[in-house]
């Protein structure tokens, strides 16, 4: 940590004990975190701290977590929340990713969920800038780009592009946050298991194994099989809806089943949740024929 940077508060509210001393050893030396078992002292903590993230708990005895949602958003709104649940309950997931949740993380979970949740936090919670004037007449707008297949080019430009679409007309904080939730879950799904070609089966072992699984991200996308391959991005912003078109250069995969569930029974053994997370946030997600091109549809107010 530099010198008089100031560390992000972060809260974990669960009643499970075993978690707190992971949770500190991965988090300590870039966040303060604070801890509380239920809902109501977490609120007198969040009145008190500067806290700017939430791990919670899906469900704790006597607790309704829809109610403590609200009432976080009501009182302290530019604070972001994920889930770490040892519960699947697809319904209640569903409700509170609508409602803002940018993951839920199945327990037990490894240090790796941890670091890419934390990446993600830090992609979504970049502080927003008023609207500009120049672009308020604006009625349509096109670009396309092409990303290297590297993670670490991910966050910088998910950054760029919502600094340019957050000026449109129509880009309230609440379609901008699920704008940039989904399409960090796509270009990691193109990137990942598209690009680099990295089945759930291999990345299931690669994390529970205890390898670092960003820098096997990393090595292989430096294989010459792989090194050339690029994600191609687009959107197209009109008055009525901004779509975008997320392009990887793998096989594709047959996401015809998962599309088609109604529901998924298991969350902790859920297989595509960005998949899951993306079509929640957004009012439509489609595939091409061979599944190694996603657009996803939002509509604007």
């Amino acid at each position: 940590m530099k010198k008089g940077h100031i560390k992000p508060e972060i809260l974990v509210v669960d009643n499970d004990l075993s978690y707190r001393d992971v949770l500190t050893e991965i988090l300590s030396e870039q966040m303060t975190i604070y801890y509380t078992d239920n809902y109501e002292n977490a609120i007198d903590i969040i009145g008190k701290k500067n806290i700017s993230f939430i791990l919670t708990e899906l469900k704790l005895p006597g607790s309704d977590i829809i109610k403590f949602i609200k009432d976080i958003k009501q009182l302290f709104k530019q604070i972001h929340f994920a889930v770490i649940t040892a519960h699947s309950d697809y319904q209640l997931a569903i409700n509170v990713i609508k409602m803002g949740a940018i993951d839920i993380i199945p327990k037990p979970f490894s240090i790796e969920d941890i670091a890419l949740l934390i990446e993600k936090y830090r992609t979504v919670s970049v502080s927003q800038k008023i609207d500009y004037d120049l672009l308020d007449n604006m009625i349509e707008e096109k670009r396309t780009f092409a990303l290297p297949s590297s993670f670490y080019s991910i966050n910088p430009f998910i950054y760029e592009l919502i600094d340019v679409i957050k000026r449109f007309p129509g880009m309230d904080s609440k379609t901008l946050f699920s704008i940039r939730l989904s399409i960090y879950e796509m270009i990691i799904n193109a990137f990942e298991h598209g690009n680099l070609e990295v089945d759930y089966a291999t990345k299931k072992h690669k994390l529970e194994s205890g390898d670092d699984y960003l820098e096997f991200l990393t090595q292989r996308s430096r294989e010459e099989q792989y090194a050339s391959r690029q994600i191609i991005v687009n959107y197209h912003y009109t008055k009525s809806d901004i779509s975008f078109t997320v392009k990887d250069e793998g096989k594709g995969f047959d996401v015809k089943s998962f599309l088609e569930k109604k529901e998924i029974e298991d969350i902790a053994a859920l297989h595509g949740r960005g998949i899951f997370i993306t079509k929640v946030n957004m009012d439509q997600i489609t595939y091409n024929d061979i599944g190694n091109q996603v657009t996803l549809t939002k509509k604007i107010n």
